[in-house]
C-alpha cells in the first residue's frame, strides 16, 4: 500500500525442504552427542536417515515520512517453523511459533549542492543483523531443538538489537549492541557491543575496520581435558581487512581479500 509517501507491506514467505545424510556423526552418535543437551529421543546414526522442514514467515513493514529527509518506519512479524522424520539430533516431530521482528527506526537524508550525500539511522528491537561480510557476525539467532528447522536456518532475529549508523558518501560508521535470541536450552545471557567503519576509497578497493566487546556472558571456552580455558565474557575483537575487486561482481576478474 502506498498513500501520500507512506508505504505498509504485508511479508509472507513460505519454505521447505527434504533433507538426507548418510551416517551422521561418523555413525557414532553416542560419542559425538555425549552430553549434548540438543539431543533429545533419537539422534541420527549409522546408515541413511532424513527428514522434512518449513516455515512461515508472516508479518507487516511499513515506512511513513516525518518531514524533509526524515521518515519513520518499522515491522513487526512472527515465525511458524516444523520439523518430522529424523534429524540430525532428534525423531521428535515438533513445531514453534513466536515473533521473529519487532523494531522500530528513524532514517533520514541529504544531498548537497556538490552531490555530497549524509545519511542516517538509528533503530532499536528485535531484527537481524550482520556485520560486513559475515565473518564475524552473520546470525544472531538460534535454530533447530524445539524450534525445529535446524536446517532451514530459519530464524535471524536477534532479542534486542540497537544500532546506530551515519555514511558520508562511501565512509560509513556504525555503533551497535546486540543481544543474541539464543536458544532457552542453552542461553549464555551474551551481550555484544562494537563499533564498525567501512569505506571505498577506490573503485573495486574496500577497506574495514572493528571493535567487538563481550561485557556479559555465561559461555566458556574448554581446554582438551575438558577444563574450563576461558569465558566469553571480557572478550575483545579487532579486526582489519580489505577487499579488491576490480571488475563487478559476477564477472569474471581478479580478487584478492586480507
Amino acid at each position: 500500500m502506498d498513500r501520500d509517501g507512506t508505504y505498509l507491506r504485508f511479508k509472507l514467505d513460505a519454505f521447505s525442504l527434504y533433507y538426507g545424510n548418510d551416517n551422521a556423526w561418523y555413525g557414532r552418535p553416542d560419542l559425538m552427542l555425549a552430553g549434548n543437551p540438543l539431543m533429545q529421543g533419537k539422534a541420527a546414526g549409522r546408515g541413511y536417515d532424513h527428514w522434512v522442514e518449513a516455515y512461515l514467515h508472516y508479518g507487516f513493514y511499513g515506512i511513513t515520512p516525518l518531514g524533509e529527509g526524515l521518515s519513520f518506519y518499522g515491522g513487526l512479524s512472527a515465525m511458524t517453523t516444523w520439523s518430522q522424520g529424523q534429524e540430525l539430533f532428534t525423531d521428535k516431530t515438533r513445531s514453534h511459533t513466536q515473533v521473529e521482528d519487532a523494531y522500530l527506526g528513524i532514517v533520514g537524508g541529504h544531498v548537497d549542492g556538490r552531490g555530497n550525500r549524509l545519511v542516517f539511522n538509528l533503530t532499536a528491537g528485535r531484527q537481524r543483523f550482520t556485520l560486513a561480510n559475515g565473518f564475524l557476525i552473520a546470525n544472531t539467532a538460534a535454530n533447530g531443538g524445539e524450534r525445529a528447522a535446524l536446517q532451514a536456518n530459519a530464524r535471524w532475529s536477534s532479542d534486542l538489537l540497537v544500532l546506530g549508523q551515519i555514511a558520508y558518501n562511501d565512509v560509513k560508521l556504525e555503533a551497535f549492541y546486540l543481544d543474541p535470541d539464543e536458544l532457552p536450552l542453552l542461553d549464555t545471557d551474551t551481550r555484544i557491543g562494537g563499533l564498525n567503519l567501512e569505506a571505498t576509497p577506490l573503485s573495486g578497493l574496500s577497506l574495514g575496520a572493528s571493535y567487538l566487546a563481550v561485557p556479559k556472558s555465561g559461555a566458556n571456552y574448554f581446554g582438551p581435558d575438558g577444563s574450563v580455558a576461558g569465558s566469553r565474557e571480557r572478550l575483545r575483537v579487532h579486526d582489519l581487512r580489505l577487499a579488491y575487486q576490480p571488475n563487478p561482481a559476477g564477472a569474471s576478474g581478479p580478487f584478492f581479500g586480507a
